[in-house]
């Protein structure tokens, strides 16, 4: 189950491999971790944090 109940439309994506426990909902990687990895540590990527909670409020206390 997902922290907003909800399933990323990335997962639809070739390859999305969906992550379990709190990060249910979103892709855990795309069919290559280690190179994933590789290319967000090189700022060539980003994270899909879509099934967090997330409420302006707390953006302003941040």
């Amino acid at each position: 189950m997902t922290t907003t109940g909800r399933t990323s439309p990335l997962l639809a994506r070739p390859g999305a491999v969906e992550a379990s426990g709190p990060d249910a909902g979103v892709a855990w990687h795309y069919g290559d971790p280690v190179g994933e990895q590789r290319a967000l540590q090189a700022g060539g990527a980003v994270v899909d944090q879509s099934h967090l909670a997330w409420s302006a409020s707390a953006a302003r206390t941040a």
